[in-house]
Parts: C-alpha cells; structure tokens; sequence
C-alpha cells in the first residue's frame, strides 16, 4: 500500500510541465506581445490543466486502493488506505518562467544607430566651420589689404596726374628750370610708386582670389556636412517616430493581453473549483467506505488477537506439563542409576571377598565378572 502512494506520487512528480506550454501566435505582432507575458500564461494554462489532470489520477488512485484488503495484522496500513485521497493545490504546479523578450529591440536599435549616424554627422560639421572661420579670416585679411592697395594705387595714379598738370603748366607758362625739374622729378618718383603699388594690387588681388578659392571650396564642404547632418536628423527622427508608434501598438496588445489573461484566468479559477468540490465529494464518500473498513478490520484484529492469547495460554499449559513429565522422568532415571551403581558397589564387594577368600572356584569368578559387566553396561545404558 505504501509503494503504491509513493510510486503514484513519483509517477505524478516526473510529469514535464513544459509539455502544456501555449503555442506561439501566427501574427509578429502578437507574438511579440505574447512574449512578454508567456511566463504568466503559461503559468495560468499550465496550472488548470496540471489541476485537472492531478486530482483526476489521484482521486482515481485513492478509489483503486481503497478497495485493496491490507493484512489483518496491519491496522496502521489499514488506517491509511482507508483515508482520503490528498488534494494537490494547484497555485504549488507552475510551468517554468519564459526568458523575457524585448519586442521594440529591433526599433530600439534603430533609434541608437541613427543617434550614432547623427553623432558621426556633427562632427564633420564642426570641423568644417572651424576650418571656415579661419579661411574667411584669411579671406577678409587679402580683402583688405587689395582694397588697401587699390587705394594707395587710385592716390597715386591721382597724384601722377597732378604733378604732370602741373609740370605740363610749368614748362608752358613758367620759365623756372628748377621748378621744372622738380616737378619732373617728383613725377618719376611717382610713376615708380606707381609701378611698385600696382605690382603689390596684382599680388593682393592674386592673394584674395586664392583665399576666396579657398573659402568657397571650404564652404562647398561645410554645406555638404550640414546636408549630410540634417538627413542624419531626419532619419533619427522617423526611426524614433517609428519607435514611438511601434511603443504605442505593443502597449495597446499588451493591455488587450492582459485582459484576455485576466478573462482566462477567471475561467481557470472557476473550472479549478469545480473540480476541487468534486474531489472533495469523492473524498468524503472514500473516507466513509475507509472508515467502515477500518472498523471490520479492527474488528477482525481483536478476534485474531484474542485467539492468539488463547492459542499461547494453551501452548503453555502443555509446556508446563512437558515440563513436569521431564523432570518425573529425570527422578525416575536417576532413582535408577543410583539403584545401578548401588548394585556394582555390591557385586564389587562380592568379588573382593570371593578373591580375598580363596574359597570360590574359577567359575565363581567368571560368573561374578559377567554379572560385573553386565551392570556395568547397564548402568552405561542407563547414564544416556
């Protein structure tokens, strides 16, 4: 009786509850949603089925031994066969934890790549105003120094034209040489600055229209980088717009899933009572069938016990008078052997005086030695 509830409840303890795990939904959606609470579900599922399954086979291996007869010098085994079948709660049966899964990871992931691309983006941006600021310093330093030189170019060239109109005047009207010649001098000199002044123009106008290259090239690549910026921004903000909705759907699901759980749940909880309520009536109609058992059972004990004394109350009267036999027989044999020895002591006796008296003929001799060794072998006999 006992090998049979342990090997029933070893039997019941193997099962593999992972064999009731609910079945993965058709759609990506759902089955992202149902991730995340299929450690629940699983648990709900797998406990109303593991519920129904265990009271059945234990209520139905409590009927099969309550029919079974223990022996009739067992009223502890008895006791027990006839109890009530357990009821095995079924909260203790649970499935194992699915492992979580993160349904927005792909969205996620999305969002950081974009934030890393938008990241790598800037920093081009950076680097290309940087080098901006400093070509338009250069820029607008060549800039100045062409409007610098035109200046000096335009003074000169303006200053050339008076000291010709002058020395055109004093050649004409004046009859100083020495004026002349000063002004003719002064107007070499500055044909010379002239010269000087405008080859430093074309240097700083060759200078400007490098610097000017330069900074165009410069910008061209700063607008590029702010392009190629803004559509690292742009992408970031529909991956994280994309995120956002994709937050919103599985939120929704989720709520639509833990309803339907909760719904499930109700359902289970009910069909567990039920089956509880049953359990519990075949329970008590076994424990009064076990009870009434037990009472015949014990019944039939104290009879088997009473006649048992009675069998070992005779078994020792008959001992007891063994007993007394044996030791009758015992005084009886002795009485016996010392009669024996009594009679050799005398034939003994007997035969001293037969030798000591010489009287006696050989076949006295002979005659006494038999009777000598025949109560010797009787009294040998006798001894055993």
């Amino acid at each position: 009786m006992r090998l049979a509830t342990v090997a029933l409840f070893a039997l019941l303890s193997g099962n593999n509850v992972d064999s009731f795990s609910t079945a993965p939904l058709s759609t990506r959606q759902s089955r992202h949603v149902m991730n995340l609470y299929s450690g629940k579900n699983n648990e709900l599922e797998t406990t109303s089925t593991l519920q129904s399954a265990m009271i059945s086979t234990v209520t139905a291996a409590a009927m099969f031994m309550g029919t079974l007869a223990p022996l009739p010098d067992d009223t502890a085994n008895a006791a027990v066969a006839a109890s009530p079948a357990p009821v095995i709660p079924a909260a203790k049966i649970v499935a194992k934890p699915a492992t979580p899964t993160d349904i927005l990871a792909s969205e996620k992931k999305a969002v950081e790549i974009a934030k890393a691309a938008y990241a790598d983006a800037g920093k081009p941006v950076t680097d290309a105003k940087a080098k901006v600021a400093a070509a338009t310093i250069t820029f607008n330093k060549d800039k100045a120094a062409k409007e610098s030189a035109e200046k000096k170019v335009k003074d000169l060239k303006k200053t050339l034209i008076d000291f010709n109109d002058k020395l055109a005047q004093a050649k004409s009207k004046s009859k100083n040489e020495k004026l002349v010649e000063l002004l003719t001098k002064k107007v070499v000199n500055t044909k010379a600055s002239l010269s000087d002044a405008e080859k430093k123009l074309a240097a700083a106008k060759s200078a400007e229209a490098a610097a000017s290259k330069d900074l165009a090239a410069k910008e061209a690549v700063l607008a590029k980088a702010e392009a190629n910026l803004g559509g690292a921004k742009k992408a970031l903000e529909k991956e994280e717009k994309n995120l956002e909705k994709a937050t919103k759907k599985a939120n929704e699901a989720a709520k639509k899933a833990e309803q339907k759980m909760k719904e499930e749940k109700k359902k289970a909880e009910k069909k567990a009572r039920e089956e509880k309520q049953k359990a519990e009536k075949i329970a008590k109609e076994q424990k009064k069938k076990g009870e009434k058992k037990k009472k015949e059972l014990e019944k039939k004990a104290q009879e088997e016990k009473k006649k048992a004394k009675a069998e070992a109350k005779a078994k020792a009267e008959k001992e007891k008078k063994e007993q007394e036999a044996a030791k009758k027989a015992a005084e009886l044999k002795a009485a016996k052997v010392k009669e024996a020895e009594n009679a050799l002591k005398e034939l003994e006796a007997k035969k001293k005086n037969l030798e000591l008296a010489e009287k006696n003929s050989a076949q006295g001799l002979k005659n006494a030695d038999a009777e000598i060794a025949a109560a010797a072998k009787k009294l040998a006999e006798l001894k055993k």
